[in-house]
């Protein structure tokens, strides 16, 4: 709790604003709360707050602001104005509420919600997202996009064999190799089990997309170091690029599951969808 009075200062704090912000109330009496401010809000923000106060006589919302030590923080903040018998202000109540355990809380199931909680990638849905906002792109600035679905090679077997534990490990170095395939702008997600997806946006030729297959295939080639002992685990993939192959995301993705089942056939090579297939 803060307690200021008319002109802003700090009259009073209370051992809870101690605990949260670093300061002491030494520290924190004859200043203003500017002391705590974060840099993250604008002269808007606060001068919206400050009608608020003024109109109505109070203000709550959530804001950052920073403690002693630097560290940036969001709290639930209701500020009162407390009038005296002219009704002219004498003084405001300030009342905050760390609320950084609910935000990070908050991250955490997004996080969840959109990424696979193994390898840390894109989930379907959150690829779903992707692939349709990358559409749209390309359709507006005429790109091209390629999708290539991805299987790994011998997967179930090392699964069954070394146990699901070992089975993780793969993945996360798969998909170590594949983010190391790709730029920055493009995705790589993981659909589930042995399956992930890539989405190579701006692609200006067919072979842009066949380079990022080829070059997948090579870091794939490498065997895999698991239990102290090395497999050769490969991978077959599918590709099917817009707007040849499909105009939206659920026929894209189709054209290129179809294609890396064709791919698997031959194991540990890439394949482009061919509607007479």
């Amino acid at each position: 709790m803060i307690i200021a009075d008319a002109n802003g200062v700090i009259m009073r704090v209370n051992s809870a604003f101690t605990e949260t912000t670093g300061y002491t109330p030494a520290e924190a009496v004859g200043q203003t709360p500017r002391m705590l401010k974060s840099g993250r809000h604008d002269a808007d923000f606060y001068r919206a707050m400050w009608e608020s106060i003024n109109l109505t006589g109070k203000w709550q919302g959530e804001i950052w602001d920073r403690r002693k030590n630097g560290e940036i923080y969001p709290k639930w903040l209701t500020i009162t104005s407390v009038k005296g018998d002219e009704g002219v202000t004498t003084h405001y109540v300030g009342l905050q509420l760390d609320i950084t355990d609910r935000k990070q809380a908050e991250k955490q199931l997004q996080i969840l919600a959109h990424n696979d909680p193994l390898t840390g990638l894109p989930n379907r849905a959150l690829f779903h997202d992707r692939l349709e906002h990358g559409l749209e792109l390309a359709r507006r600035h005429q790109h091209s996009i390629a999708v290539l679905f991805l299987d790994l090679d011998h997967f179930k077997e090392i699964n069954d064999t070394l146990g699901h534990d070992v089975g993780d490990i793969l993945l996360k170095e798969a998909t170590n190799r594949l983010l190391a395939c790709v730029r920055k702008t493009d995705t790589v997600a993981r659909m589930g089990g042995d399956e992930f997806t890539v989405i190579i946006t701006e692609m200006r030729t067919t072979e842009d997309a066949e380079c990022v297959a080829k070059d997948i295939l090579k870091a794939f080639s490498q065997p895999f170091e698991l239990n102290e002992r090395f497999y050769n685990v490969g991978c077959s993939i599918g590709i099917a690029i817009f707007p040849e192959h499909g105009q939206d995301n659920k026929t894209l993705l189709k054209h290129a599951d179809s294609a890396m089942y064709y791919a698997k056939r031959q194991r540990n090579t890439f394949c482009i969808f061919n509607n007479n297939r």
